[in-house]
């Protein structure tokens, strides 16, 4: 079995395993079987409910969703992983919410599946997943070609705006928080990686709502407004400058459309010389202009509107990205506009959004917002 990605946990319970953390079936099992561990001290019901999952009473979705030929349903339709969480928190409710049929129908649902919810006790709970991978090669080698990249963006886009549809707020968009239906160890095994991405069956996912929000289904806009320091969870690299000004609540819908177009800046941000209305497109998600921002579901529709104008042969571009491109957060600095053609600028008929400076301070280097440095 190939190794998996477990992301850091936030909360830990003494004597078990951390909340927060996403585990595969098989070693949660083999937790629970460890004699090294009083059984006082593990949740009773647990093994209870992990045998049910085992013996595969736990509802499936279609084999399609994993991308892998028919003949290999046997185990791998049992191949799930699970990932613990408080009984009294948000990411309860929403893994409740999107496990029903309804939403994990709908087609613009890109998060990844939750086959099922389990309450262990009055403190943990904890929800059964697919086992699909980290989607980590294409943050370290990139994208084979324009058609995969652009795939990526538009998984991540119809997930956002799936979950704003339905009031929730994500607040950590990031690249180890979007997995694949293909699992395999991209440092050691890079071509099996490269080979499946070639095959054109990747399909991403956005996962993790442990920093998640999710409001009741008729609450007004002016009541849909967080305060200003929770702006600051997640991952700080892909945040905007909204709050600068010191404001003390912040709308979370067009704050999270902020931080994924920066997700996306980052990578798929080298392709605008390819697509260059791209670049017009991140100006839209970033832009410091609240009020104008998208929302995510006009990020939807002009993003389709965009791939529809997309001919064959482009799509089928590669999608290298520059020798001295990286994506650890170079996004602020990058300027999306270089080498686009004057015509193609002058027909967008819309100043470009200028790169974020990057300040050298006593505490090391920062980006800060352009205007906010223009004196400087």
């Amino acid at each position: 079995m190939a190794e998996f990605w477990k992301g850091s946990g936030m909360y830990y319970t003494p004597g078990f395993l951390p909340e927060g953390t996403v585990y595969t079936l098989r070693e949660v099992w083999a937790h629970s079987n460890n004699t090294n561990y009083s059984s006082t001290r593990l949740p009773m019901n647990l093994k209870s409910h992990l045998a049910r999952i085992l013996m595969s009473q736990v509802e499936m979705p279609p084999l399609e969703c994993y991308g892998l030929p028919s003949a290999a349903t046997s185990n791998l339709r049992r191949d799930v992983m699970i990932k613990f969480f408080p009984t009294e928190s948000n990411e309860r409710t929403i893994s409740q919410y999107l496990k029903e049929e309804r939403q994990r129908v709908d087609p613009l649902n890109r998060t990844i599946p939750v086959l099922d919810v389990f309450t262990l006790d009055a403190r943990l709970s904890f929800s059964v997943m697919p086992r699909w991978g980290p989607a980590a090669f294409v943050r370290y080698n990139g994208f084979d070609t324009v058609c995969t990249a652009l795939q990526y963006a538009d998984c991540l886009l119809k997930a956002l705006a799936f979950l704003h549809k339905n009031m929730i707020i994500h607040r950590d968009p990031r690249p180890a928080n979007v997995l694949v239906n293909f699992y395999d160890n991209h440092e050691r095994h890079p071509d099996t990686c490269r080979a499946f991405f070639a095959t054109g069956r990747a399909r991403f996912a956005l996962c993790d709502f442990g920093l998640s929000h999710i409001f009741p289904p008729d609450t007004p806009p002016e009541l849909r407004l967080r305060p200003a320091e929770e702006s600051e969870w997640g991952t700080y690299e892909y945040h905007l400058a909204d709050l600068e000004s010191g404001d003390s609540m912040y709308d979370p819908f067009a704050y999270d459309v902020g931080c994924l177009g920066g997700l996306l800046c980052e990578m798929i941000g080298y392709l605008t010389p390819l697509v260059p209305p791209l670049a017009p497109f991140l100006d839209r998600m970033i832009g410091p202009d609240i009020p104008s921002r998208i929302s995510a579901s006009e990020a939807v529709r002009d993003f389709n509107y965009l791939i529809e104008q997309m001919d064959a042969s482009s799509m089928q571009m590669r999608a290298i990205p520059p020798p001295k491109w990286s994506f650890d957060y170079v996004w602020q600095g990058h300027d999306r506009w270089a080498g686009l053609p004057e015509s193609f600028i002058r027909e967008v008929d819309k100043p470009p959004v200028r790169p974020r400076r990057k300040i050298q301070g006593p505490m090391g280097s920062y980006f800060v917002d352009w205007n906010a440095t223009r004196f400087v």
